[in-house]
């Protein structure tokens, strides 16, 4: 027998090769193979996500600045942080769309018309969920990049913080989002509102985990990043609207 990986003869008793420490596997693949190696995978106690998504709560500015300052070994990278977020995302989209659309109950200033222009801009945000989600990482790290100038990160370490901060949000936002709509989905929508602030305030723990500065400083900061960010948003927002509403898609 040859090993598949390296070529190297290896014996009918050997489990690894001997050269490569490639595993050998002599049966066919099935069901419980795959089911056992995906288990082992994700829940195996050296297992990056686990390591990541801890770490980002407790200790954020470890893994950021780790990532910037070369060490990409210990966690999962953001790209990689960022394709399992989206695809968390997307199976809660799938979830609403397959199971709750019909009991989220959309509340509005302007009533049902507002309702149902809420409910319509929802629905278009599940269409374009992947572009939504990317597009704020690029505006949370100009923000910050203004904010934070002067401290040693440039746009593009911003640009790899907010992308860790953003999938951290959606992943630890899931289990949260699962619950209302099992215990409570006609107020689904108004929480989902009150949880958008928690990114700004998310946000600010990780900047500040990694940019120590006095309390006053502190305080103006937070100031400027919630001023800087509404305003940029509501006004991405508002035209966005006023291009959906000439396009009569809302």
């Amino acid at each position: 027998m040859t090993c598949i990986n390296c070529g190297s003869t290896i014996d009918k008793t050997d489990k690894y090769c001997r050269v490569c420490g490639n595993k050998i596997v002599s049966q066919r693949l099935n069901i419980r193979d795959l089911f056992i190696a995906s288990l082992y995978q994700f829940f195996n106690f050296d297992n990056k996500f686990f390591k990541t998504f801890l770490d980002l709560l407790a200790k954020p500015a470890k893994v950021i600045d780790g990532y910037v300052n070369g060490n990409r070994k210990r966690y999962l990278n953001p790209f990689n942080y960022f394709a399992l977020a989206l695809s968390i995302s997307g199976l809660q989209i799938l979830i609403i769309r397959n199971f709750f659309i019909d009991t989220i109950k959309f509340t509005s200033f302007n009533g049902e018309a507002g309702s149902e222009i809420s409910r319509r801009i929802m629905e278009l945000s599940f269409d374009y969920q992947p572009l939504l989600f990317a597009i704020q990482i690029p505006i949370l790290a100009g923000i910050s990049y203004l904010i934070f100038r002067r401290n040693h990160y440039n746009f593009s370490e911003h640009f790899i913080l907010f992308t860790y901060t953003q999938c951290e949000y959606s992943i630890l936002t899931f289990p949260i989002n699962f619950l209302i709509l099992i215990i409570a989905p006609t107020v689904f929508s108004s929480v989902g509102l009150l949880l958008t602030f928690f990114i700004l305030v998310y946000s600010l723990y990780v900047l500040f985990n990694l940019f120590k500065t006095s309390l006053k400083n502190r305080i103006i900061k937070s100031i400027l990043f919630i001023m800087l960010y509404l305003v940029v948003f509501n006004l991405i927002f508002f035209i966005v609207g006023l291009v959906l509403f000439r396009l009569k898609l809302i």
